[in-house]
């Protein structure tokens, strides 16, 4: 980790307590009613919950940041239940201006314009449309206050940022000329780390140091490293550690069910993996596979809530360890801690070795120097060693606690 930057430490409510989204339980299909029976049933399955997050559906049209009065008839008074009943509330915002919103005409200067002064029209996942250009002093201050006003007339707490890829810019540096090509990303983010750590962006651009969450991008509902599922989970997340980003959030648990079904094995493991992580995120519903989902549901969060302490104090904590590591950071000339992508460290006294590969009920785990407790069976192990076909039933996460360093001879 680069002794140039700084932690980043998020609200401590959105590390001990798992966090909530209405996208994948209702993808756009969201109302105010939904939202309130959504937490509602949370609250009946004893699910201990800190930010609720009401992603995309909730406005007019894209771009207007207006809500649909037809689906959200009291936005404030909606806010306001949730709060009272002890959850702190987001919202899903995104750059985009939709061609068939009416505030796309009325915006125009506030859009990305081609040099030739034609106003860009980028296709994204909810249609087409232009994009607040984040490098206008005027575009920023604008959208920071349209944000702002949201914020202060419904009582919300923080926002979730989605988009923001350079990608989306057509024509770059043929029709639209920038000397540094992330500087838009950049913008876009250091614009959304007004509103503070509580907040969460899935782009950076050399903005480790930003006061605001850095999320995976959008996880599929599989297993494997290659389509973007349970496996690639671990290596995303520790290569954003050494990039510099620590208060990230490792995306949905069991991933964004866009075309595929998520079976009950998938979702525990994901679920496992993420138990050690900084955010626990849920979107499926545990209850929807069958009371057993459920109880290793709550017990999950129960652990989380037991060790968030120790992941605050690694966020306060102004020495170089990360908050999450891979294990070559404390034993970088060995080879199996050089070449795991399986397993993490949370500090150095946490050793994290999570089921990724379907079907299995034992795995491999690779133990660095030290002592280590498995804080289930009591069993004591000593490396560095690799102990093979190690129990791991799709009720346990294998993980351990350091009892004490290696000893020099």
């Amino acid at each position: 980790m680069n002794a140039n930057l700084r932690k980043v430490s998020p609200p401590e409510i959105s590390v001990r307590k798992a966090m909530i989204s209405t996208w994948v339980a209702f993808k756009r299909d969201i109302t105010q009613q939904k939202v309130i029976d959504f937490a509602k049933t949370i609250k009946s399955k004893q699910l201990d919950i800190g930010i609720i997050g009401v992603d995309d559906g909730w406005e007019t049209c894209y771009g207007s940041q207006i809500f649909d009065k037809t689906k959200f008839p009291d936005p404030k008074a909606m806010v306001d239940e949730l709060h009272q009943m002890g959850h702190t509330v987001t919202l899903w915002v995104h750059p985009f201006v939709n061609l068939e919103c009416e505030a796309h005409d009325r915006l125009k200067d506030y859009l990305v314009k081609y040099d030739d002064g034609t106003i860009l029209t980028s296709t994204w996942w909810n249609g087409q449309g232009g994009m607040i250009n984040f490098l206008n002093e005027s575009a920023v201050e604008f959208y920071t206050n349209r944000l702002r006003k949201l914020q202060e007339d419904y009582d919300l707490d923080g926002f979730k940022f989605d988009a923001g890829e350079v990608s989306y810019i057509y024509g770059l540096n043929q029709n639209f000329t920038l000397a540094y090509p992330n500087s838009w990303t950049r913008s876009y983010v250091e614009m959304a780390a007004q509103f503070g750590p509580l907040g969460e962006v899935r782009v950076g651009a050399g903005t480790p140091n930003a006061n605001i969450r850095q999320r995976l991008q959008d996880l599929n509902s599989v297993w494997s490293v290659e389509g973007h599922g349970l496996a690639a989970v671990i290596p995303a997340m520790l290569g954003l550690t050494v990039a510099g980003y620590g208060a990230t959030i490792p995306d949905m648990i069991g991933g964004n069910a866009y075309n595929e079904e998520v079976g009950k094995e998938l979702y525990v493991r994901w679920m496992q993996l993420n138990t050690f992580l900084p955010v626990m995120q849920f979107s499926i519903l545990p209850w929807s596979f069958d009371d057993e989902t459920l109880k290793l549901t709550q017990n999950s969060i129960a652990l989380h809530e037991e060790y968030s302490p120790y992941m605050m104090d690694l966020f306060y904590d102004t020495g170089l360890l990360p908050v999450v590591s891979p294990l070559w950071m404390i034993e970088p000339n060995t080879k199996e801690a050089l070449t795991c992508n399986d397993e993490f460290l949370v500090g150095d006294q946490i050793l994290v070795a999570p089921v990724v590969k379907q079907g299995a009920v034992t795995r491999d785990v690779y133990f660095p120097a030290g002592v280590w407790k498995d804080m289930e069976t009591g069993t004591v192990y000593e490396g560095p060693k690799t102990v093979k076909d190690f129990p791991a039933p799709l009720t346990k996460l294998p993980w351990f606690v350091r009892q004490r360093f290696a000893t020099t001879p």
